[in-house]
This record gives structure tokens, sequence and C-alpha cells, in this order.
């Protein structure tokens, strides 16, 4: 029972059949604490998917207990996980190499946004409207930390941006959210974005050992938590796009996109920026190696 609509679900709640629930817990190996028929879900599998998901998510009730999620969409960072990052801000303190993320925005009065983190510290998010690619390149140059990393959205007005950057000897790498993810052997993901954005909702988990922490940016705060994900018809999890958030009164979550961008892995020779030379970008890559896309122990 992946969403409370379709054929299945009406099927489901209409009198005239009769319908079961099994969850996992009912089940005979779950049940035994042994795998008693191979094959069928077991302890382990529940407990994974415990740490994946957690508890209160639609993910945990649809293919642990087997129920149908309350709503089809599902708020992706809880408020109060943001407000105690903001919390933890004035305690923590910057370390390791500078990460930025770019959302170059659409034009018109959507804002650009860059937002640099440094370890588990995020920096407040620089923001511009209405500049041109090269206007946008020049106030970069201004900021940007020359050892670090910028991820930029390059779709449509970001591919320009993106090529401009690497010509500099920024070390600058484009990402597109529609790509297919990077690290999903069990393919939980529809998109990279959808990937990036359950890395920043693990780190600002707060039952981790070394949580995000948030700037005291009001409007960061509110994009982050408006979020909305959903499940797709193959199980997998995705994000409310930026057309169907503004279709229901919201902003472009902008800021929120740029630092969900420094979520991204580091790149392989398939992608490497024009004006960094080779001892550079092996120096940068192996600085920003990690073994795990949920492990935040490099930052």
């Amino acid at each position: 029972p992946l969403s409370p609509e379709g054929h299945f679900y009406d099927m489901f709640t209409d009198p005239k059949f009769n319908s079961f629930t099994i969850s996992a817990f009912d089940t005979p190996n779950v049940q035994a604490g042994e795998e008693k028929i191979p094959g069928l879900v077991t302890q382990d599998w529940v407990d994974d998917q415990r740490d994946k998901y957690g508890p209160d998510t639609p993910m945990w009730k649809s293919q642990v207990l087997g129920e149908f999620p309350p709503s089809s969409e599902e708020m992706l960072i809880p408020l109060t996980w943001a407000k105690m990052a903001q919390q933890r801000w004035e305690d923590t303190e910057p370390s390791g190499i500078p990460v930025y993320g770019l959302d170059p925005s659409g034009g018109g009065l959507d804002e650009i946004s860059l937002c640099p983190r440094s370890g588990q510290y995020v920096f407040p998010c620089r923001t511009w409207q209405g500049l041109s690619a090269p206007e946008l390149c020049r106030e970069i140059l201004k900021i940007v930390d020359h050892d670090g990393v910028i991820y930029v959205d390059d779709v449509g007005v970001g591919y320009g941006v993106k090529g401009n950057l690497q010509e500099t000897d920024i070390y600058t790498v484009g990402v597109t959210g529609q790509r297919s993810p990077e690290e999903d052997p069990d393919d939980r993901f529809r998109n990279l974005r959808a990937e990036l954005y359950w890395r920043l909702r693990e780190a600002l988990d707060p039952n981790n050992e070394n949580p995000l922490a948030l700037p005291p940016d009001d409007k960061l705060l509110a994009q982050l938590t408006r979020l909305k994900y959903d499940i797709d018809a193959k199980g997998r999890i995705q994000i409310e796009s930026k057309k169907r958030m503004r279709s229901r009164g919201e902003e472009s979550p902008n800021r929120a996109d740029s630092l969900a961008l420094t979520m991204k892995s580091p790149v392989s020779g398939d992608d490497l920026p024009i004006g960094v030379d080779r001892e550079a970008r092996d120096e940068i890559d192996n600085a920003l190696y990690r073994p795990s896309p949920f492990d935040l122990a490099f930052w």
C-alpha cells in the first residue's frame, strides 16, 4: 500500500471487498526471530527499514506495517529537527574543506542562493536577484574559498554559470537533479535530487552523533520544513517539485536547494572542471572522499 489513492486503495476501502492487513510483525520469521521461510521478511530487514526511514514515516507504515500511509505526501524535515539545528549553531565550529551549493534560480524574482558548509557548520546563505551569469560569477569569485568545491545546479541558466566558473580556478561540478541517484543499490530514490535531500534529512537528524547546525535564517527554516516527499509507483522516494510547490502557494526553495547540493558526493573523472590542474583535483578529491553517502565523518 504505497499511497491512499488509486484502484487498490479504492478496493481496499470498499465494504464490498474483504480486506486483510498483514504486518511484518505478523510473519513467521519475525515472530520466531529466525528465518523459517527463506525469502520472507526477517527481523534484520525490519531493523534495516527502521534505521533507513524511521518508524514515523510513510515508508515504514507502508513496507513494514502493511498500512496505507495517512497521506501520499509527508513533510521531509520535521520542524523540531530544524529548530534544534539552529540552536546548535552558535556552539558549532567550521571544520574541514569548505563545500558550496549554488542554485542559480530561473531568473525573475526567484533568489539566487549560494550556501557554504564546512563540516557540520552551515554558513548563512548568500543571495542575489536578477544577476546575469557573468555578474554572478564575479560575485562568487569574491566569496568562494579556492581550496573548496562548488556544486552548481546546472539545469537551465545554471549550465552557463557552471561553464563560466569552470573557466576559473574554482573546483566546479555541475549537478542535475533529475539524473539517476549516485549510491542507491536498494533503489530507494527516484532521482539524484531525492537522494541529496534524503542525505540532508539524515544529516539533520538529532539522533546522529554529529548533526548539522543551521544558521538563524527564518527563510531557510521555512523552506526546509515545507518541503514534502512522496512515494512513487515503484516505492521510491521523490521530492516535491518546485512547480508543485508554487501551485500550492509556496515559494521556490532556492536556499534549501543550495544546502542540499552540498550533500553531493565527490565526482570521478567523468565531470572534471576545466580550470583546475590534475594535481589540485586529486588533492581535493582525496580530502573529500567518503565511504558512505550517509557517513558524515569526513565533514
